[in-house]
């Protein structure tokens, strides 16, 4: 069950929007690039899957990254939200490219409320050792 709050509808809104392709609504989702460093901005970011991969940083890449999800023929289907006020973790399970995937991701939204951290699979930054370490 999907929570009702602004957060929480901008979120479902998100997944409705990257389904349909309609990028422009998911790019209006996050925050502007922080300003301190253009080149290297902080916020906002993606957390990919894998821990170990850097996080997608900047507006234009983290959309470049979830066109490429989709064009691989990745859907997503938002199953609840668990809100927190600027911090909320969203269940949805995804489906093509392989075999279905649920997990957990968390959320932080700035003053504006827009996205500024996006940790997918957020469940999986709490193992403690690197693969093969």
């Amino acid at each position: 069950m999907v929570q009702s709050s602004v957060n929480s509808t901008l979120i479902s809104d998100g997944y409705t929007a990257f389904n349909a392709n309609d990028w422009q609504t998911v790019e209006a989702l996050f925050c502007q690039d922080d300003p301190a460093d253009s080149d290297n901005p902080d916020f906002p970011a993606f957390y990919p899957m894998d821990r170990w991969d850097r996080p997608i940083k900047g507006r234009n890449a983290i959309v470049t990254h979830l066109q490429g999800l989709r064009a691989a023929g990745l859907e997503a289907r938002l199953v609840a939200v668990a809100d927190h006020g600027h911090k909320l973790i969203t269940l949805d399970i995804t489906t093509g490219g392989g075999a279905p995937h649920a997990c957990a991701d968390e959320v932080e939204f700035d003053e504006h409320g827009l996205i500024k951290v996006f940790k997918h699979c957020a469940a999986a930054t709490h193992h403690d050792e690197q693969p093969g370490s």
